[in-house]
């Protein structure tokens, strides 16, 4: 069921006694994320009863917003960007509590942990190589508890027509006489794409395994905004 299409149409597939619906906000546009909540509230009004609870199984297409994720009673979402963050050197980090242990339900934070410049010039704040060493710790700690690595690399020079072995060596910069390559003496998170997919995609797994279904639907504002 999309967000243009006529209400009507997700009463008959209730009628006809469908289990398992989609519901599928737009993902574009100005306060899009605003007017995806009102349309999903409304959208509660039909496939939940009125304690909240859901009647049928609903899968979010495209949900990976974590206020989404919390607030409506999904038995499924599906989205790409755990990979998109992965490939922009991007991993999202769950709460660290007082007594040092993570929780996935509360406020996450994104950092960035690639070694590329680019990143660190675009968001200083939240990239590893400008936090406090204390955080940098904190981050290093939680990336060993996954059983990933931070990595490791060393750079060189090479000609332009230089082919990048793409398993153990990144294009690091690309001038207009040569190449610096990276080459990945220990791959971890900060040179290797795959390594910080595998970190997203755990962080999206334990909130998965920490929202059970069937759960109620939030009317009210989760305390992680």
């Amino acid at each position: 069921f999309h967000q243009l299409d006529g209400w009507e149409w997700l009463q008959r597939y209730l009628d006809f006694g469908s289990p398992y619906i989609g519901l599928s906000p737009r993902k574009n546009g100005i306060g899009a994320r605003a007017y995806n909540r009102i349309w999903l509230d409304h959208c509660m009004k039909y496939v939940c009863d009125k304690d909240g609870n859901p009647k049928v199984k609903l899968h979010g297409f495209g949900i990976t917003n974590m206020t989404f994720l919390y607030r409506y009673p999904w038995y499924s979402c599906d989205s790409i960007i755990w990979k998109i963050m992965g490939m922009f050197g991007k991993i999202m980090v769950p709460y660290i509590e007082a007594d040092g242990t993570w929780n996935f339900l509360r406020r996450q934070r994104l950092f960035i942990f690639s070694t590329k410049k680019g990143a660190n010039s675009k968001v200083k704040g939240k990239h590893y190589d400008h936090l406090p060493l204390s955080v940098q710790k904190n981050l290093e700690d939680y990336i060993h508890s996954i059983g990933l690595e931070m990595g490791e690399s060393r750079f060189r020079e090479e000609p332009l027509h230089y082919k990048c072995n793409r398993t153990h060596e990144n294009v690091f910069e690309n001038h207009s006489d040569h190449l610096v390559i990276e080459e990945k003496i220990i791959k971890g998170v900060r040179n290797d794409t795959d390594e910080r997919n595998k970190a997203n995609l755990y962080f999206f797994e334990r909130v998965q395994s920490q929202l059970p279904w069937p759960r109620k639907y939030q009317f009210f504002e989760h305390s992680i905004l």
